[in-house]
């Protein structure tokens, strides 16, 4: 390993576990009982593992969660949990295609991961940001709720056609 990767890697360490906790397990390293060096190995591994797992949880944030700890007016918090319940049900942006459309829409710039959970910060911040008669009629006109939502649309099509074709035939008006 060369110095400079060296650096690198000890700057990461520190970044993450801070200066005096690096110390003293790079101290313990240096005495020779295996005890303490064992000791040290462990709790670094520990401290490590608990980190990662930190991160982990982290990232699962659903929807709820992530509005319930936004600092919002009243009236604009009850819009925003009402648009993270549907988020959660799916019938608001239920795919990430739905939400990708929204960030092109919004001109957002659509999350590196394509997961649902990753895009619901960057989603409700700018949701947050909106106007609260924006976000009413986004919800209320059931914009960005996917394809889920055509079925409706489609039977009331096909009845419509069904409806026209079951009239009166007319007559053509002819020259007999």
């Amino acid at each position: 390993m060369t110095k400079m990767s060296l650096e690198d890697a000890l700057q990461a360490i520190v970044r993450e576990h801070g200066f005096e906790q690096v110390a003293t397990c790079l101290h313990k390293l240096q005495v020779p009982p295996v005890s303490v060096d064992m000791e040290c190995h462990c709790k670094c591994r520990e401290e490590i593992h608990t980190t990662k797992k930190r991160k982990r949880d982290k990232a699962n944030t659903t929807a709820p969660q992530y509005v319930g700890k936004m600092a919002l007016p009243f009236e604009k918090q009850q819009l925003l949990e009402k648009a993270a319940r549907k988020f959660e049900e799916k019938s608001f942006l239920p795919t990430f295609s739905d939400i990708a459309n929204f960030c092109q829409v919004y001109q957002i710039d659509t999350p590196a991961s394509r997961t649902r959970a990753s895009a619901v910060p960057r989603v409700f911040k700018f949701i947050a940001s909106m106007e609260t008669n924006d976000v009413r009629a986004m919800l209320d006109d059931g914009m960005f709720s996917g394809p889920s939502r055509l079925g409706p649309i489609a039977d009331a099509i096909r009845q419509s056609g069904r409806h026209r074709n079951a009239g009166p035939i007319s007559q053509p008006v002819g020259d007999e």
